[in-house]
Parts: structure tokens; sequence; C-alpha cells
């Protein structure tokens, strides 16, 4: 999730370019016809806007300032001069071109010293405004699903699930709804109602549908500036979503507040109520491979992981004794190792190297958390 937007980023910052969704047919209006005769061919293709032939400098009509099909005016009269913002290189990236569609509605492909192109509200329905535009929803579709797992405590995958017998929600909507039940989560998007939350984001299943079944952006507005509001609200909520994902409160509350068990023929609690004398002497640090940065992973997958991180710790020094850390609710539950032996720097270094956001750190009184990068994120006394 985290990788992708960067990588959209970098797509939407050299990759797509003007080039790629600017209309390069060019019909040019004569300055000498009549406005009324313009306005006709200009409705006829649905041109908003049109090019002037053999003006010095570049000129446009727009077709809304054309008043009725009886103008006699000539076109030249009608013209207006396009200001330098609107003369745009074909080489332009997506999110500069974006920034003057906003404002402006429209703008002339300018290269050499002459008109090239032009972009409009109908190039917003190119296909590669509408790959940029897919490809964040589900960016935000995936964030979003990881970002209600870790504030609901129930471990929810990243992308939907295909088996209708799985857990979790299975559609945009229902992880819409969901997290609309979760205050904390609707405020930590940045939206201080459910009212608000509604607004900010009722447009984004319809916009996912429209898109999947081949339609663009403009099936929900019908002009450029109206459009490109839609891509810039989008990328807002997928900003925030990406600032929630690499760091937030919640997810340190969460690991300060985590049960540590140990599982044999009874549970012998190491952390939380009813914890007991430490078998392991101390300081004992726990480390999970399960589910890095809370991204869900098949069970196979993470046992993978488990197994792979026992045969690093049997190559060092160390004590450990297999553990789970869990929710208080019992809801998030990840196998893991209590290893003495490392120190906190070296408990951390191993945490990167498995992807890894956190450790624990137990003493005789005390639960530690640290981040994976050796920041201290919180603590709880061991006996809860």
């Amino acid at each position: 999730m985290l990788e992708s937007i960067s990588d959209l980023d970098r797509i939407a910052s050299s990759a797509i370019c003007v080039d790629h969704f600017a209309t390069r047919r060019i019909v040019e209006a004569p300055s000498l016809a009549r406005a009324s005769e313009v306005k006709a061919w200009m409705e006829i293709n649905d041109f908003d806007v049109a090019p002037v032939q053999g003006s010095d400098q570049p000129m446009v009509v727009l077709r809304s300032e054309l008043t009725d099909l009886a103008d006699e005016r000539i076109v030249i009269a009608c013209a207006r001069s396009v200001n330098n913002e609107q003369l745009v290189s074909g080489s332009t990236s997506l999110p500069r071109a974006l920034e003057i569609l906003r404002a402006h509605g429209w703008f002339l492909v300018y290269d050499n010293g002459e008109i090239t192109g032009i972009v409009t509200r109908s190039d917003m329905e190119r296909p590669a405004i509408s790959i940029y535009v897919f490809a964040r929803l589900i960016s935000l579709e995936h964030g979003l699903r990881r970002l209600l797992g870790s504030y609901s405590n129930t471990p929810i995958t990243d992308v939907p699930p295909s088996d209708v017998d799985a857990g979790g929600p299975r559609y945009l909507s229902d992880v819409l709804k969901a997290i609309r039940a979760i205050p904390t989560l609707v405020e930590n998007l940045g939206f201080t109602s459910k009212s608000a939350f509604d607004r900010g984001t009722g447009f984004l299943v319809d916009l996912r549908n429209h898109l999947a079944h081949g339609r663009s952006i403009l099936a929900q507005t019908s002009d450029a500036q109206g459009a490109v509001k839609r891509i810039y609200d989008l990328d807002r909520l997928v900003s925030g979503i990406s600032c929630l994902l690499t760091e937030r409160q919640q997810i340190w509350n969460a690991f300060e507040s985590t049960t540590i068990v140990q599982k044999d023929q009874v549970e012998i609690i190491w952390a939380g109520s009813g914890s007991v004398k430490l078998p392991l002497p101390t300081p004992i640090h726990i480390l999970t491979a399960y589910n890095p940065f809370e991204r869900v992973l098949s069970n196979e997958e993470n046992e993978k992981r488990h197994e792979a991180l026992r045969r690093l710790l049997l190559h060092r020094p160390v004590q450990f004794l297999p553990v789970y850390g869990q929710s208080p609710d019992g809801q998030w539950i990840e196998p893991s190792y209590a290893v003495h032996g490392l120190s906190r720097a070296e408990a951390c270094a191993l945490a990167r190297d498995i992807g890894q956001r956190a450790i624990f750190e137990l003493d005789d009184q005390y639960l530690y958390v640290f981040g994976s990068d050796e920041q201290f994120r919180g603590q709880r006394v061991r006996h809860t």
C-alpha cells in the first residue's frame, strides 16, 4: 500500500504527461468567419475551445461566449488572448496539468512556438486519466481496509476476499460503512463528524464503479474543473491515509495494551492481568514476523515468516521461547518469540530487517514499546 502510493506519485510526476491525454486534432476557427457559423460547428463537434487561425499571438474562441446562432460578428471580434499559464508544453507533468485545468478549465499545448494540441473537459475521459484515478482508488481502498482492521482489532486483508465465506468486508461501501462507526478513525482521517465523512467520501463508490465499467470521471461531473476537484479530493484522502498508515497514535496505544501469553498446556501470562514471574532473564524482547506494518497476510505466508524468524534466532547466541501477542479482546493474535540475549538495538535492528513496526521489551515491572527505529513509544505496568 505505502509503496503503491509513492509509485503513483512518481508516475504522476514523470511517466504521465500532457502528451498522453491532449487532443491533437486541432480545428482552428478562421479569424474572419462568422461567429454563428463557428458556434454551430463547435456544437456539432462538441468543442468547448477553438484556436483562432492566422492570429499573431495565440487566441481562442470559447463556445460559451458565442451568444447565439444569429451572431453576425466575425470570430476575431469574439476571440480572447491566451495567457501564458494556459500555454503548456506536451512534456508537462500530470500534477501540473491538473493544477492548470483546475484554475482555468482548459489549456493549449504549445511547443516550438506552435499550437500542437488542446486539453479541455473531454480530455478528462482519456485512458491515462482514468488509469491514474483508478489506481488511486485501489490504493485508497487497500489503505482504508488496513486502517479499519487496526482500529477495530480485527485482522482484515488489504485486498477484498474472493472467497464468499471469508471474513472481513467485501466491498468499498462496506469498508466505508464500518469506518463510519469508529469515531476515532473518522476524526483521524480529518473529518469532524459522520456527516462530514459522508460528504467527503460519498463520491468514492460511484466513481470506482464508473471507472470499472469503462466510464470516465466525467460521469460524475460535467466540467473539467469539477473533474479535477474530484481528483484533488481523492488525492487528499489518499495522502491522509498514507500518513496514518505511517504514523498514528492509535497503533502505539494498541501495542501498549497488548497481552503477552505463553500457550502451553495452560496459558501463562507474561504481561497482562494475572502475569507471573518471567521464565527468562530480563530484559526480554518480544518479536514477531507476522503481519508487517499491520498488513494482514495469509496464514501460509505468516507461518513461513514465523519459521524463518525461528531459524534466524537459532543462529544467534540467545534464549527464546514461543509466545503470543494479542489484543485485550483476543481478536488480534500474533505468534511471536520472547528472546533473551539481544540488546535493544539488536532487537530493533532485527525487527527492521523483517519489516516490523515495533518490538516489546519486558522487565520484572514493565512492558515497554519501542519502534523498530529504537524510539520509545510507551510503557505500562506488566502486572495489570
